[in-house]
């Protein structure tokens, strides 16, 4: 693993585009609602990699003509990021607003 300083929002950003071309198919609509500039200390490649899969799955267990909305945000001293569909079996298997903490680097 390689931990570097990364802009997390230029992820989140590539990650909505993959993501809209995995829902274009089902007729799925993708919003990014927000995606504040964040830099994280991270693997860039794991990183990208864990909001591909997240992105797929809402995808993969949505509805046709559904909707996914995802966003990235500060709080407090950490990056946010979200995701939601509309399918039923997101929201009852694996449903809840994701979040996860990462280490912003000093001064970021």
């Amino acid at each position: 693993m390689k931990l570097e300083p990364v802009r997390l929002d230029e992820l989140v950003r590539d990650n909505f585009a993959d993501a809209q071309i995995l829902a274009e198919p089902q007729g799925i609509q993708v919003e990014l609602a927000a995606c504040e500039e964040i830099t994280v200390c991270g693997d860039r490649h794991r990183l990208r990699q864990l909001l591909l899969n997240l992105a797929d799955n809402a995808v993969k267990y949505n509805q046709s003509q559904g909707q996914v909305t995802m966003g990235l945000r500060r709080a407090g001293g950490t990056a946010e990021f979200t995701i939601a569909n509309t399918g039923p079996a997101f929201r009852r298997i694996f449903y809840r607003e994701f979040s996860t903490v990462f280490s912003r680097r000093p001064g970021a």
